[in-house]
């Protein structure tokens, strides 16, 4: 899922348009509330190889 609008990455601030970036939702201050955090792709992709591999060198 891509996000629908345009803001800086959660992680290391970089402006992100809307299309380039992945959302994710977080729960907002009062009950009920959703926010949406952005992140750039380069960012995910990082996240998710850092975690593949702490997930494979736990399996060994």
């Amino acid at each position: 899922m891509r996000n629908k609008f345009p803001g800086h990455c959660l992680s290391c601030m970089r402006w992100t348009p809307a299309g380039e970036g992945h959302p994710q939702k977080t729960g907002g201050a009062l009950r009920g509330l959703i926010k949406w955090r952005v992140k750039c792709v380069q960012c995910v992709e990082r996240d998710r190889s850092l975690a593949r591999h702490a997930y494979n060198s736990t399996k060994r």
